[in-house]
């Protein structure tokens, strides 16, 4: 079955976010956004004519290629952090519910479902971005297990979630001091389930300032890149992440 998708539709106040994974002559699944009318948080236009490409480390699909346009909005995470991520993640995310901000090259949430992740929800604000989003994900055929949402990423955070995730990845371009808002809104937002365990991407310089009741159970750096694994409730006695010294 083939993903498509619908841009927001924004009616005085009213913001309904219109997205859909159809078949030919299927529905069309419509959500409804709330009262709160999107804000736009302006990043570089990305040249999608332009592109190179990075594998799919593990799974289903491994040594697939999936496209990455080029410009200054996409910064594909190297194949090593990647591979380290995915290694912390590997006891949950299976059959996890995954939901992927700024998704960009679709790194992270492809991999996620390539590995088992049962449903996957990839947010892009830039519309070509978006397309070329679900053009990768009909290649693979993954219409049932991958969906794409056009949106603002703190926009959809601050309408509420309507079911949690267990495993959210925040990598939003550098420079815009994203990371600390968007978990606040995680938190705030009812978007994590029970212990779920947020991946989060910024620059070296940056500081991160992280919800009260959030644990960093994870932080490495690779070059000019600093990455963190956090888990939203404090970890139980018997959770499969373990704390890990830089």
């Amino acid at each position: 079955m083939a993903v498509t998708l619908l841009d927001e539709c924004v009616t005085g106040t009213r913001a309904q976010y219109w997205f859909a994974r159809v078949g030919a002559g299927g529905p069309l699944a419509v959500a409804d956004g709330g009262l709160r009318a999107p804000i736009w948080h302006p990043w570089p236009r990305t040249d999608v004519t332009k592109r190179g490409s990075i594998r799919i480390i593990g799974g289903r699909w491994r040594r697939r290629r999936i496209a990455v346009p080029e410009g200054d909005a996409i910064r594909p995470t190297p194949d090593r952090v990647r591979e380290t991520v995915f290694n912390w993640l590997a006891p949950t995310i299976g059959g996890a519910r995954c939901l992927d901000l700024f998704a960009g090259s679709g790194a992270f949430g492809i991999e996620a479902a390539s590995r088992g992740a049962q449903h996957v929800v990839m947010v892009e604000r830039e519309p070509a971005l978006a397309e070329k989003l679900i053009e990768e994900v009909n290649a693979l055929g993954a219409g049932e297990q991958v969906s794409v949402r056009r949106s603002d990423a703190l926009a959809l955070l601050e309408l509420g979630a309507a079911e949690p995730f267990d495993v959210v990845f925040v990598d939003p371009p550098y420079g815009n001091n994203l990371e600390g808002p968007v978990c606040a809104a995680l938190d705030a937002g009812g978007w994590l389930a029970e212990d779920a365990l947020i991946y989060v991407e910024t620059n070296r310089a940056a500081k991160m300032q992280w919800p009260a009741d959030w644990e960093v159970l994870r932080e490495k750096e690779a070059g000019q890149v600093r990455y963190y694994l956090a888990r939203s409730t404090p970890a139980r006695a018997d959770g499969a992440v373990k704390q890990e010294e830089c």
